[in-house]
Formats: structure tokens, sequence, C-alpha cells
């Protein structure tokens, strides 16, 4: 009787969660998962979130005064007399997934695709602080606004519920949604939606918070040494074209080569 108690329990505490209440199980602990608390509710994130975009604006603003350059790399020629467009990731760009990794941490979960696709079909993804506010800053300038995405086709629907959610809705929004397998050749490697968009616009700036939304072929694996150089190879756009925000749960960083062994630890012996 106990353990199908027990049972009862979880399967409501799941349907709770995924119908998007602020449930959990156990209490996530603060000290054991700092990441996910930082990134969902504290002042500093919040605030740090805000600037950045604040920062896209103005440098939003300087590049359209300066049509001679643009945020793409592989955008060389023939694009001055194109209108301006930007792009904007979603995850943890637009919608802040803290809470999905907050179930997981909750329950003692690992990662799974399964898990993130009922997730991501409750459209319960949270807004980042100040990306409403600066989509609709671009748009009042009547820039074209492009959301690129790694999720999937099949995620489309549930993706622009949960947009409109968080108040992001604007004409045509429905087309400048590009996912992973909306046309035959766009995969996880964001060059060719790049390379379409830059067709027919000038692409003024990036937002995102990995580093394959600024460099899409970026290499998973890299050395460490590879890694810390884009900062200085890329200096120009970090600073100008590219606006880079924080994301302590996830990305391409982990998964560099010789990461730990260049990770510095005190010696208090």
């Amino acid at each position: 009787m106990e353990k199908n108690i027990k049972i009862f329990l979880k399967a409501i505490f799941l349907l709770l969660v995924f119908s998007g209440y602020s449930v959990a199980q156990e209490e996530v602990n603060i000290y054991e998962r700092p990441d996910i608390y930082w990134f969902q509710v504290s002042n500093e994130y919040e605030n740090v979130s805000k600037s950045l975009y604040k920062l896209a604006k103005i440098q939003l603003d300087e590049n359209l005064r300066d049509n001679k350059n643009s945020a793409y790399l592989e955008q060389k020629n023939n694009f001055l007399a194109l209108p301006p467009a930007i792009i904007l990731d979603i995850d943890d760009t637009i919608l802040n997934s803290s809470n999905f990794s907050a179930f997981l941490a909750a329950n003692h979960q690992e990662y799974s695709d399964k898990l993130w696709k009922e997730y991501v079909d409750k459209a319960i993804g949270l807004a980042v602080p100040g990306s409403v506010d600066f989509i609709k800053y671009a748009l009042d300038k009547k820039i074209t606004v492009f959301l690129v995405s790694n999720r999937t086709q099949e995620d489309y629907d549930a993706t622009l519920t949960n947009l409109k959610r968080i108040g992001v809705n604007y004409p045509n929004m429905d087309k400048q949604i590009m996912l992973i397998g909306g046309k035959e050749n766009w995969d996880s490697n964001k060059y060719n939606r790049y390379d379409e968009i830059a067709e027919k616009y000038r692409i003024v700036l990036i937002v995102g918070d990995n580093i394959t939304d600024f460099l899409p072929s970026f290499v998973k694996g890299a050395s460490y040494k590879e890694y810390k150089a884009i900062n200085k190879r890329y200096k120009n756009y970090f600073e100008k074209y590219w606006v880079v925000l924080p994301n302590p749960l996830y990305g391409s960083w982990q998964e560099i080569k010789d990461m730990s062994k260049n990770l510095k630890v005190a010696d208090l012996k």
C-alpha cells in the first residue's frame, strides 16, 4: 500500500511540474546547485541580463549607422543595400530553461531528449530578463528579427506558444523562427540558416548564450588553447556585433578538451 501511495504521489508531482506549476519533490540544495538558483532567482543574474540587453540596444543603433560591416562572419560582400536584421538564439537567450534544470535536480534525473521534449511541449520556459523589451525595441526600428534555435521542427508549435506566452509576438514571427529540420539542410550547424538570412538581409547583431551561436562551425571538442584564442581573434565582434548572455548550466564549453586540466585549484596544504 505504501509503495502504491508513493507511486501515485510521484505521478501527481510529475503532472504538476509539467503543467507549469512550481513544485519540487525535493528541495534543490542552494549550496549544491547555486548555478540554478543564480540563473533563475538572483538579482545579480536579472541585472546582468538586463544590462546586456541594454548594451544590445546601443550596439544595434551603432551598427545601423555603420552599414559597412556585418555581424555574420561569412557575410562579406554585396550587403550594403540590404535591409537590416538581427539573429537571436531562443533557449537561455529569450526563454530561460532553468526551471527544467531545477526539475532534473529536484528529482535526481539526468538530461534526456524525452524529458526535454516533455518540457518543451508544456511551453513553460521563463522570460530571460530584458529579452522581450529588446525585441520590441528592434521591431520599433523596423528591424527584422530572426529566432534561430537548435530546437527541432517538431517543437515549433510549442515554441511559438511559449514565446507568445512571455510576450514575444510580432507579424511574420512564425516565418522567422528557424529550427532544425524546418528545411532539409537545416541541421545543428546554424550556418545554413544564417546563410539563408544573409541572402536577403544585412545581419547587424547576433545575440546568444553559446559560442556556436556566433561561430556555428566551431568544433566541439576543440583544445582549450583553440577555445581561448577565440576571444582575441574575434575581439572586435564580441565588442560590437555579438552579445553573449551568461549561462552557467550548459554549453559548448563543457566539451572543450583539457578544460579540467586548466582549472586553477587553490593549494591550501
